[in-house]
């Protein structure tokens, strides 16, 4: 068993989830494809939620995420639920640490949306969930500097079926009881060197075509562009 799908997952999604595992699918071609789920992970998420949610909602998101997988969520979001939705984006320097080899992802830029702390409702998205460091970062880059986090919604296409439990493992209850998840698959290999299998075909920053980890060559989505132009 390498991969299982939530329940309700049409053809068309599958479709898209093999076209990232596939590395032979083009740069342009996994852009959009990542945009089109972005628009059916909100899709899901909306008949999961639709009615719990009030006011606005802040989604937080990586730098490499924020034109693709983030962009198709929120416009679908803004076009479905007219809810004000903030933009939380992080430029995360995915390493190990020098001692312990275990997993880090710091932050070491990021742009926040202004209003972004009013919001109750927090959506940390992500290209695929694998472990446990680079969500784990931005929630807690983000927990106390908003007023009140209701709840913690994590979505994604792909998750390694560990993942959320380890994430769980990494927050006392009172604030890991407040996680909910939205995936379309779960995968149960790994490679030795991380990478889960079938995964997303990668790393997404080589996917997307990118010269590296965003933060190592000053990279902007347009996403904040849009919005620094703006506010």
């Amino acid at each position: 068993m390498s991969r299982v799908y939530a329940n309700n997952i049409s053809a068309d999604i599958r479709a898209s989830l093999n076209l990232l595992a596939d590395a032979s699918t083009s740069i342009e071609q996994y852009k959009n494809t990542f945009i089109s789920l972005g628009h059916s992970l909100a899709e899901r998420f909306i008949s999961e939620y639709e009615g719990v949610m009030d006011g606005c909602i802040t989604v937080a998101a990586t730098a490499e995420d924020a034109d693709f997988l983030a962009k198709g969520f929120i416009d679908e979001l803004e076009k479905k639920l007219g809810l004000k939705v903030f933009l939380a984006c992080f430029w995360n320097d995915h390493t190990k640490e020098s001692f312990t080899g275990k997993s880090i992802a710091p932050p070491v830029n990021e742009y926040l949306q202004p209003g972004y702390q009013e919001s109750s409702e927090l959506v940390v998205i992500k290209s695929i969930v694998s472990g446990s460091c680079v969500v784990k970062s931005n929630i807690l880059a983000l927990h106390d500097r908003m007023k009140k986090i209701s709840k913690v919604h994590v979505a994604t296409p792909v998750m390694f079926n560990e993942a959320e439990s380890l994430l769980k493992s990494e927050f006392p209850e009172e604030l890991s009881n407040k996680f909910d998840f939205t995936w379309f698959a779960k995968d149960y290999e790994r490679k030795d060197d991380g990478e889960v299998v079938p995964g997303i075909g990668g790393q997404v920053y080589t996917r997307l075509g990118l010269k590296g980890k965003p933060h190592e060559f000053n990279y902007m989505p347009e996403a904040v562009v849009s919005r620094l132009m703006t506010e």
